[in-house]
């Protein structure tokens, strides 16, 4: 794993043992755009340094060739520091990242999945996951806004936020798009 400071030059994993409140906002960024950016200042202006992370290897699905690591890396510079790791799948981050006890960034879609995912995991990763801090953020679909608090049932051993965000915007959608031109 690997930390590339706003600037996109690489420093210290160690640097992030400084910020008490760091949160990690895992994703494709595929691309970054205003959604991803709106989450980021929404969480900033709580009181958060939020680092995005972006895994080059994807559960599933074949690993970014380098020029794509590259195109994509390319979007934080002066926007954001960036973790660039080789963990696709949420546990592997957590587990690599645990010694720093980061908030996880997690929109509607991820943290439906992980919710749902975590109802069949075996008593060590149950103890791990007590350890773990979420914010949840919601989202709007077609009008219509989808709130974390519908997939919570009080019972979660975890400490957890919940940050209401009303922006309609994908990055699938907007591959799409650009794939028909």
């Amino acid at each position: 794993m690997k930390l590339l400071n706003i600037s996109g030059y690489p420093v210290p994993l160690d640097q992030l043992s400084q910020y008490s409140n760091l949160a990690i906002y895992p994703g494709s960024f595929n691309p970054l755009h205003e959604g991803h950016r709106g989450i980021f200042d929404l969480l900033n202006r709580n009181g958060y340094h939020v680092i995005c992370e972006l895994s080059k290897t994807r559960y599933q699905k074949p690993p970014y060739p380098e020029e794509k690591v590259k195109e994509l890396t390319s979007q934080f510079i002066g926007f954001s520091e960036l973790l660039v790791s080789d963990a696709p799948l949420f546990q592997n981050k957590r587990d690599q990242l645990s010694q720093f006890k980061p908030f996880w960034v997690m929109g509607f879609d991820t943290a439906k999945r992980w919710i749902d995912e975590n109802k069949h995991v075996d008593q060590a990763e149950k103890n791990k996951i007590k350890e773990m801090k979420v914010l949840f953020i919601g989202r709007l679909i077609n009008g219509e806004y989808y709130d974390p608090h519908s997939l919570l049932d009080g019972s979660e051993p975890y400490e957890h936020k919940i940050f209401p965000y009303h922006c309609d915007v994908s990055s699938t959608q907007i591959r799409s798009k650009l794939d028909r031109l």
